[in-house]
C-alpha cells in the first residue's frame, strides 16, 4: 500500500489519469444502477396497474352479475305472485284459466334464466316454489269448474226460484262425499246419494249439464278447502325461503 502511495507521488500525472477513469467507471455503473432502478420501477409500476385493472374488471364483473342475479329474482318472485294469485281466481272465474297458463309460461323462462345464473341454494328455493305454484295450478285445474258451480249452488237466493232445490242438492252433495269418504262398503248409499244430487241439480236453474256433473265428481274427491290451505302455506313458505336466501346471497340485511 505505502509503495502504491510513493508511486502515485511520484507520478502525478498517474494518478490524475486513474482518478479520472474511476470518476468515468463511477459514472457508468452510477447510470447502469439507475437506469436498472428505473427499469426495475416501471415494471412494479406496469404490474401494479395492470392488477388494479384486473381487480376492477373483477369488481365490475361481480357488481353486473349481482344486479342481474337481483332483477332476474325479483321478476321470478313476481311472476309467482302473479300465477299464484291467478289460480286462486280460476275458483272463481273461468276466464281466469288463460290467465294461468300465460304467467306459468312466463314464470318456467324465468326459472330457467335463473337456473343460469343464481347460486345453487337460490336456484333450490326457486324449485321449490315452483313446485309449490304447479301443486296450485293443478288443483285449481282439477277443482275450478266444481268450485264455480258450487259458488252459484249457493248463490241461489232463499224465496228465489229454484232455491228449495239449490239447498237440497248441496245438502245431497255433502251427504254423498261422507258417503265416499266412509269407503267402497256404503256404495248403496253412494248410489242413491248421486242420484238424488243429479235430480236436485237438475232443477236449479243456472246450474247447466257440465256444472252438474263437475259437482258430482267432485263430491267424490276430499273437501276442497283443507286441500287449498295446505296450497297456500306450502307456497307462501317456499317463497319466504327463496327471499331470505336471495337477500342472504345478495347482500341485503348487511349495514
Amino acid at each position: 500500500m505505502d509503495k502504491a502511495i510513493d508511486f502515485f507521488k511520484d507520478n502525478p500525472e498517474l494518478f490524475t489519469g486513474v482518478v479520472a477513469l474511476l470518476a468515468i467507471f463511477g459514472g457508468i455503473v452510477g447510470n447502469l444502477l439507475s437506469g436498472w432502478w428505473q427499469a426495475r420501477g416501471g415494471i412494479e409500476q406496469a404490474n401494479a396497474a395492470r392488477d388494479a385493472a384486473r381487480i376492477t374488471a373483477e369488481a365490475e364483473r361481480l357488481a353486473a352479475l349481482r344486479e342481474d342475479r337481483r332483477v332476474e329474482i325479483a321478476a321470478f318472485v313476481r311472476l309467482a305472485r302473479e300465477t299464484f294469485d291467478a289460480t286462486d281466481d280460476v275458483f272463481r272465474r273461468a276466464d281466469r284459466e288463460q290467465a294461468v297458463m300465460s304467467a306459468r309460461e312466463q314464470m318456467e323462462q324465468k326459472y330457467a334464466e335463473i337456473e343460469l345464473i343464481a347460486p345453487p341454494a337460490i336456484v333450490s328455493h326457486a324449485d321449490d316454489v315452483m313446485s309449490a305454484v304447479e301443486v296450485a295450478i293443478e288443483l285449481a285445474a282439477a277443482r275450478g269448474s266444481a268450485s264455480r258451480a258450487h259458488r252459484a249452488l249457493v248463490a241461489v237466493s232463499p224465496g228465489s226460484a229454484g232455491y228449495l232445490a239449490a239447498h237440497r242438492a248441496s245438502t245431497v252433495l255433502v251427504a254423498l262425499r261422507e258417503a265416499y269418504e266412509a269407503g267402497a262398503e256404503n256404495a248403496g248409499e253412494q248410489d242413491a246419494f248421486r242420484s238424488a244430487a243429479r235430480s236436485a241439480l237438475e232443477d236449479v236453474p243456472g246450474i247447466n249439464g257440465d256444472e252438474a256433473e263437475a259437482l258430482l265428481l267432485d263430491a267424490m274427491l276430499p273437501a276442497l278447502e283443507p286441500l287449498r290451505a295446505v296450497a297456500i302455506n306450502t307456497y307462501a313458505q317456499a317463497l319466504r325461503e327463496l327471499i331470505a336466501s336471495a337477500r342472504s346471497a345478495l347482500g341485503s340485511d348487511d349495514t
